[in-house]
């Protein structure tokens, strides 16, 4: 495709997106949650265990998104965003395959090119970025890896596709700095923010200024939430206390509240059995005796 071709489907896949969140009555200023975005819209939404699926758009007989349950959870909500695209775009049945390279790789096939600048602007609208950046009083080209983790955990995405969305689709980053903020890996970022060598293990940071969707993770992962927060519910355990916050562990399926102990802030966590697989109405239920 020429340079040409790209900008205007990238502004193509700009309306389009906000649109999306006109249509779905959610602020271009905050973070959404694409699974609800996707059920509201109509279409029927699955997890699937397939170690070759990334995900899937079905058109007929009636609208289905698929998505591999293998996944990691933010690499799974950019596929869900994309096939959302496909959907929006009226392109048709799609599967996309695994592949090992980043994500965030854009196609010069028109469609999946479209789909993908789509799903970024729809998860990380740039007023969003601004906004969050902002209200923690940092500056994104003068920021730290950590600050950037931040970020990618409150939009829901993975940590390299934020800095690309930030440098490529957005402008607010040089290709300098993208590739300087990269050198840090992110077991090295994770342990440091856990003060701990939980390298491997997906950490969500939620801090006071987290707004927008609810603390989405899965059974095993970590959640570093204020430190004067207190929980309403089982489905979390407190592992320690640190020196940017609270650690806790998501221990069973369902749907809790986090609360700061002044009542200036609290969010909804929401937990989902690890790799689930299934329809995603079903994705926070309770484990009952019966089920293990």
């Amino acid at each position: 495709m020429t340079t040409t071709t790209r900008k205007l489907l990238a502004r193509q896949a700009l309306e389009a997106a906000q649109l999306t969140r006109q249509q779905r009555k959610r602020s271009v200023l905050d973070p959404l949650c694409i699974y609800d975005v996707v059920s509201e819209s109509n279409v029927d939404l699955w997890f699937q265990e397939n170690a070759s699926l990334e995900g899937m758009y079905a058109q007929t007989p009636a609208p289905r998104i698929i998505i591999g349950a293998k996944r990691p959870c933010p690499r799974q909500r950019y596929t869900c965003a994309h096939e959302l695209g496909h959907h929006v775009f009226n392109h048709g049945t799609r599967v996309d395959q695994f592949h090992e390279r980043p994500q965030n790789t854009c196609s010069d096939e028109p469609e999946e090119f479209l789909a993908q600048a789509y799903a970024g602007f729809l998860l990380m609208p740039k007023l969003a970025i601004d906004l969050a950046f902002r209200k923690r009083g940092w500056e994104p080209t003068n920021t730290t890896p950590e600050q950037i983790y931040t970020l990618s955990c409150l939009f829901g995405v993975g940590y390299e596709a934020l800095l690309h969305h930030m440098c490529s689709s957005l402008g607010i980053i040089s290709e300098e700095y993208k590739i300087t903020i990269s050198r840090k890996k992110l077991g090295a970022i994770r342990a440091e923010l856990t003060d701990s060598i939980e390298a491997n293990r997906p950490v969500v940071i939620a801090d006071v200024h987290w707004k927008g969707r609810p603390i989405d993770l899965e059974v095993g992962d970590l959640l570093l939430a204020p430190s004067n927060a207190r929980l309403f519910g089982i489905n979390l355990t407190m592992l320690r206390t640190l020196k940017r916050g609270t650690l806790w562990e998501a221990v069973t399926p369902g749907t809790c509240q986090i609360v700061t102990e002044e009542d200036s802030w609290a969010s909804f966590v929401r937990v989902a059995k690890k790799d689930y697989a299934g329809r995603n109405m079903f994705r926070h239920k309770p484990t009952l005796p019966d089920d293990e």
